[in-house]
Parts: structure tokens; sequence; C-alpha cells
């Protein structure tokens, strides 16, 4: 992890809030292209300048397979539901790149290429991104779940942002919050979804997975139908649905449903997946780094591309995770929010600790038979920091 000072870097500024719950999901996704327009713009030159043309070229056309994988799978998708929502993400990336005025962007190694704004919108999106997830599942049957979102690159943001979206389906309507990288569709980091009588929640993190060039379909797309229609469609089934994927990724989703409380972690990469539900018994564990858990570690083998040095550092994550949290557990009070910040505030482990100074913005939930509290909060946690609490009942 590199650690360079940056004066004026987005992690130190506040999380801001974009509503955009009044406008329909199209809609909403082009004012978000609006709101991130100039960052983006400053992202994709960045982008376009390191490309040789020859990789360029084939970046583009691997975005313009995806969108042609894209529009079949629309129409020729076994589960109507999944094809419906894919159709949504379409609609909301196109709208997206208009927002954002792709069309407008100019650069000499663009000279003679051929593309639309989805096209530039989609090789944006061929990016992953790093932190530390994990579930706790309470003597109350309830769950914790947290989710540091870190990026290397503190120049890949303006500001800090978590937009709000409103989502109907028939007579069905939920509010969906999702962190946003400015030169990516909500989905790949930490959102909540909500309506009068559930809860759903996402927290992903990348995993070290090679390219397979011979697919089409990005992970990150996944990650925006699981956070927007996760409470309506299992994860699994859309993530079997839309592969197989270029990349991959990890991510736990907890959800609430009447009285039942679930959490599970899904694993993906390429044609492969791997899911493991959190057990039902108190202080069963679930915890995410940027690698492969050790039970899925075997199967993703061939297309695991982590160094080794990473490979040790991340193992000595997960080894000093399962101590706090055992820790932890001893001394957990009613005010369960504040007993897990403790271990989001931990700057043990140095660069590789949970308060590094390259996490950009920490989520930390608790889902009850009752309620569900939320806190939430810009850069590494730290005691003395402000944050945003949030609670709804059922």
């Amino acid at each position: 992890m590199n650690k360079d000072s940056q004066e004026g870097r987005a992690v130190n500024s506040s999380l801001k809030l974009i509503d955009l719950r009044k406008y329909d999901i199209v809609h909403a996704h082009f004012l978000l292209g609006q709101e991130v327009r100039n960052q983006v713009h400053t992202i994709l030159q960045r982008k376009l300048s390191v490309l040789t043309p020859q990789k360029l070229k084939s970046e583009i056309d691997l975005a313009k397979k995806c969108r042609s994988d894209i529009e079949e799978k629309i129409h020729r998708q076994r589960d109507r539901a999944v094809s419906a929502a894919l159709e949504r993400y379409w609609n909301c990336l196109n709208a997206w790149a208009n927002g954002a005025e792709l069309e407008a962007v100019n650069h000499p190694n663009l000279e003679g290429v051929a593309f639309t704004p989805a096209d530039l919108g989609l090789l944006l999106q061929m990016e992953n991104d790093g932190c530390q997830i994990g579930a706790y599942r309470m003597a109350d049957g309830g769950i914790v779940i947290w989710h540091t979102e870190e990026e290397m690159d503190h120049a890949r943001f303006d500001k800090l942002r978590i937009a709000s979206f409103n989502i109907s389906l028939g007579t069905k309507t939920w509010e969906v919050f999702s962190f946003i990288y400015p030169d990516l569709l909500p989905g790949p980091a930490f959102g909540w979804v909500h309506d009068s009588r559930s809860v759903f929640v996402q927290a992903v993190a990348s995993l070290p997975i090679k390219p397979n060039l011979q697919y089409s379909i990005i992970a990150n797309i996944a990650t925006w139908i699981i956070l927007f229609w996760g409470n309506e469609i299992d994860s699994k089934t859309i993530i079997s649905e839309l592969g197989p994927f270029i990349d991959g990724y990890a991510l736990i989703t907890a959800s609430k449903d009447k009285h039942v409380i679930n959490a599970s972690r899904v694993e993906f990469g390429h044609e492969l997946i791997i899911a493991q539900s959190l057990d039902r018994l108190p202080g069963s564990l679930i915890y995410q780094t940027n690698a492969f858990s050790n039970s899925s570690e075997r199967a993703f083998r061939k297309i695991n591309a982590i160094q080794p040095r990473y490979s040790y550092l991340y193992h000595q994550r997960e080894v000093r995770n399962s101590k706090a949290v055992s820790k932890l557990e001893k001394n957990i009070t009613e005010d369960v929010l504040s007993s897990f910040y403790d271990l989001i505030c931990s700057e043990t482990g140095k660069d590789f600790a949970y308060a590094n100074l390259d996490v950009m913005g920490y989520f930390l939930c608790y889902i009850s038979s009752s309620s569900t509290q939320i806190k939430v909060g810009s850069g590494p946690a730290h005691h003395d920091k402000n944050y945003k609490l949030l609670s709804f009942a059922y």
C-alpha cells in the first residue's frame, strides 16, 4: 500500500449526501453523472494518457463486447427478474454516461476510435476496489456487518459521496443508499436498502483474479444489480445468471425479512461461484479482505493473481481480525455499534490496519429483530471523528 503524503485529499473531507430519491432510477443516474462529471473526465483523461493505442483499442473492443453481451442477455436471460434488472442497469449506465457528458471527452489517443458514451462508461467500470468486510452473529440472533473502503489512489476522489435512490417495482418501493466512486456506478463498495418491513445490506471486497478476456461481463454489473435488487432476487442467482465474468469479487450480504435475519458471503470470478452462509450460532463470523478465503482458495487457485508478499500480509489481517473479534465479544455492551466501532478504529497492523490512511469511508451496521442501526463516516474511523448515525424501525 502506498502511503505517500497527499495534501488536500478527499479522505479528509466529510461525506456529501446526494438525495436522488424523488427521481425515477434512470434519471437519478443521469443526475449522478452530472454530479461527478468533472472528476470522471479527470480520471478518464488520466486513464487514456497511460494506455497505449493498442491497449486502448483492446479495452474499447472489450467494452463493446460487454455492451453486446448485455443486450443479448437482456433478451435471452433464463431468469426474467434478472433480465429486467439487467435492462434497468443498462438504461442507468447510459443515463449516467450522458449525464457525465462522456460524448464530449477528447483525447489524442481517441482519434480515429469509434465509441459511444456507454462504451467509455463500461471501460471505466473495469476497476475493482479494496477493503475489509465482515459479519458477526449476535447472541440475540441479530447481525453486525462492517466495511472499510480502501483506495490507494486518493486523487481518484474529489469528494466523498453517498447517494440515495428510490426503486419502484409494481406496488413495491424501496430506498437504496450507496457509497460512490466518482468513476463507477453504485454497487462495488458498501450500501444498504430498506423499506417499511425489511432491510438489505451489501459489503464488497475485490479479489486478486487474473482477467479472463474470453469473457466480457464486468463484475461491477453484478454488484449494482445485487445492491438494487438484492432484497428481491437471491445474490447467487444474480451472479450465476450474469456470468461468466472477466474478473470477480467477494461480497457479504445481510438481510432481514419479517423475523428472519441472515447473512452470507459469495466469492465469484470467471465461471466460479462459492457461497457460505453465516451460521446461526452466536459468535459465528465471516471475514474477508482482498484475498480468497480459506474455504475457496483451492477452487480459485488457477485464477489467483495475488503476489506471495501480499498473501502473507492479508493472512495477517485475518489473524488480527480473529483475535480482535474474540477479545471484543467478551465486552460487547448494549451499545453494539460502539463496541464494534472500536474494531474498525484499530491502527494495529500499520499500513494494513483497519484504520489505515487509504480508507476512504467506513460502514458499520447492526440488524436486530426490531430495528437497524448504521454508523457511516469518511476516512479511517477514529473516536474523535464525526460520523452519521442512522436508525430505522420496522
